[in-house]
């Protein structure tokens, strides 16, 4: 399950990525068209305007490919207690360079050696590099970048895709930092030239494929604004169809056997499971309770100073329609993981095995399971959010038929 499900997220979020950057650049152009290259000289400039389009073109569609694939590969891999204090970080880190890289490389004076170019007027100008000439611009685009990719990340970690207001919500305001971000290097970058910290045009570094003092674009606040709006967007929810897609593909993951109820319970499904997977437990339930499935599991019960026994008995034997069984040697082990598992199993009616639904998380054995019931394996290392998803539309399936 876990390799093929992970290449095929990866892959679709690549693609995903990949038009939310082509959207970014319609939104960059339709505008003002291509006014910003009326003063194009090809007798200076190797490439011809059309070639310098289609790297246009091709760059933000790398771009925003990357810009998809990377925080989503790093949202789904193997969790750790440091993954919050340390994955933020780098997400931030590979946008930063990631987009202020691969959006210079677009440059009209690109990819040609230091100082390529020569001003036929005054041959001491010269310019251009292998990533032209960065600028206050180039510090801005690359925050951006960062911004954009942790935002996606976030949400993806929270498990808050299949949430369209709140993906909505958090596109406005990771466009308003931006935005805001986008600005105040800009203020920066007046403020360095009014206490003549550089004067415009400089060099500081000592040559212009490395960094010149200029701010070119300070009038595309709002194509940042949209380009972010979008790229939150498109990502994130392009994240979620995604998934739903796998989930209902049974060539990537097996589907249960369909069983049917002879009464109605009060829960859908009451989710047994030990004290070492409650995480995966309320991920599970966040998803069964958004989708409109009623569940019991102890965290949503208020059980106290009530008789366990016969309270957990009840819940499991009877006011169940499922039982979801997350076994792990923890499971095993324990008292009361034991007694729920079988007083789902004192309560069956006609051997209805179908009713307990088995997902096991490592190579855990429950005596009482007989070997001929199917199970689910579930690769532990997996974003919870990509298992939840994907328990909660096989029971959805279930309680369909």
């Amino acid at each position: 399950m876990k390799n093929e499900i992970l290449l095929e997220v990866r892959k679709k979020s690549f693609y995903t990525g990949i038009i939310s950057g082509l959207i970014a650049v319609l939104i960059m152009f339709i505008p003002s068209g291509f006014i910003g290259y009326s003063n194009y000289n090809e007798e200076i400039y190797v490439l011809p305007l059309e070639i310098l389009f289609i790297k246009i073109f091709v760059v933000y569609a790398i771009l925003g490919g990357l810009m998809g694939y990377l925080p989503t590969v790093l949202a789904i891999s193997k969790e750790g207690k440091s993954r919050k204090k340390i994955h933020p970080g780098i997400v931030f880190c590979i946008g930063f360079i990631t987009t202020l890289v691969l959006i210079q490389l677009k440059a009209r004076d690109a990819l040609v050696p230091v100082d390529f170019y020569v001003d036929p007027n005054n041959p001491l100008i010269k310019w251009g590099g292998p990533l032209g000439q960065p600028n206050f611009e180039s510090i801005a685009n690359g925050m951006v970048g960062g911004i954009l990719m942790l935002a996606l990340y976030q949400i993806i970690i929270e498990h808050k895709m299949s949430d369209r207001q709140l993906i909505l919500y958090r596109a406005f305001k990771t466009a308003i930092l931006t935005t805001v971000v986008y600005g105040l290097i800009y203020i920066v970058f007046l403020l360095i030239l009014r206490f003549n910290i550089l004067t415009l045009g400089s060099e500081p570094f000592g040559t212009g494929a490395v960094f010149k003092t200029q701010f070119p674009h300070p009038e595309r606040f709002y194509i940042v604004f949209l380009i972010s709006i979008c790229f939150v967007l498109v990502n994130s929810m392009g994240y979620y169809l995604s998934i739903e897609k796998l989930v209902a593909n049974s060539s990537i993951i097996p589907n249960f056997s369909l069983f049917t109820k002879k009464t109605k319970p009060i829960y859908d499904v009451a989710i047994s499971f030990a004290g070492s997977e409650r995480d995966l437990a309320i991920t599970i339930g966040f998803y069964c309770q958004r989708n409109g499935i009623s569940i019991f599991y102890d965290d949503l019960e208020q059980l106290w100073g009530k008789d366990l026994k016969k309270e957990l008995k009840s819940v499991f034997g009877k006011q169940a329609k499922y039982v979801l069984v997350i076994v792990s040697k923890e499971y095993v082990k324990r008292y009361w993981t034991m007694y729920e598992f079988r007083s789902a199993l004192t309560n069956m009616v006609d051997n209805e095995w179908g009713r307990i639904l088995p997902i096991k998380i490592d190579d855990a054995i429950l005596q009482e399971l007989p070997d001929s019931i199917a199970y689910i394996p579930i690769d532990i290392s997996l974003n919870k959010g990509i298992i939840g998803f994907y328990i909660t539309k096989k029971i959805q399936d279930l309680l369909k038929s």
